[in-house]
């Protein structure tokens, strides 16, 4: 397995920086942003087979998808909840899982490797945890996008965040031995925090998934974690054959028929 590079580790503490990032999702723009994220979480999840499912959320106690055919749906929070009504399956630092390697079918990041002070570690600790054969689901904001314009005047949402391109993540997951099935941008209105004129302008999210274009607000990337490493082994055939190999060849073929006739005369 290959080796990833690590970067500085970012000084604001990682619980600190996603619960100042949650003031983003009570705005307009940030439930028009999740509400787009479950619908396409909802039309990915059917596709993908297994039995538990692991949660990591820049939200705290709720469920991204309600139609997830699984046998466990583990919520697994960066900090406890003091409101009831909602609570996640368990929290703990999302660097260090308190879970046992190869027992999750499926994991979903959303919008946390942005906020982790070592998001390499993160994604580590996800490879850990996930089976042969299962599915990461990432979610994150797209740094070429009208995300990056928002960030810069908007005073909520802001923290220690980090974007990450889609090209590096997908490097990143390569080396931990992953096969991208589908990377997709989504979210192309523009950042307004405004109900009625994003409800108005929910067309231009048909027309730039239609096109595929790259500056959507948000992608999702969807890989399978291969069951053995792929290593390459390089071939020793078909080499080169230089002319002279070609005389020899020519040669070994005159002198096997010459046993054979051989071989005839001694019958005889």
């Amino acid at each position: 397995m290959g080796v990833i590079n690590k970067k500085p580790q970012r000084s604001l503490p990682m619980s600190v920086a996603m619960s100042d990032f949650t003031r983003f999702l009570s705005t307009h723009l940030g439930r028009a942003v999740l509400a787009r994220e479950k619908s396409v979480i909802d039309s990915q999840l059917p596709s993908l087979s297994g039995y538990n499912l692991l949660q990591l959320s820049v939200q705290k106690a709720n469920s991204l998808s309600d139609s997830a055919s699984v046998g466990h749906y583990i919520k697994m929070g960066f900090a406890p909840n003091v409101d009831p009504q909602y609570s996640d399956n368990l929290w703990a630092d999302y660097e260090e899982f308190p879970i046992a390697s190869d027992c999750i079918d499926i994991i979903l990041l959303h919008h946390v490797l942005e906020f982790a002070q070592d998001p390499h570690q993160l994604l580590r600790e996800a490879n850990r945890t996930l089976t042969a054969g299962g599915h990461m689901v990432v979610l994150g904001f797209n740094p070429v996008s009208s995300w990056a314009i928002y960030r810069h005047c908007a005073k909520s949402g802001k923290g220690a965040y980090q974007a990450i391109r889609q090209s590096r993540l997908m490097d990143w997951m390569s080396v931990l031995n992953y096969d991208v099935l589908q990377q997709k941008s989504y979210f192309y209105r523009p950042p307004v925090n405004n109900e009625a004129v994003l409800k108005r302008l929910a067309m231009m999210d048909r027309l730039g998934e239609r096109l595929h274009l790259p500056f959507g607000m948000f992608y999702v990337i969807v890989a399978r974690k291969r069951a053995f490493p792929v290593n390459r082994i390089r071939p020793y055939w078909p080499r080169r054959v230089k002319p002279g190999q070609v005389a020899t060849l020519n040669q070994v073929k005159t002198l096997n028929q010459h046993i054979i006739q051989c071989g005839d005369v001694k019958q005889k």
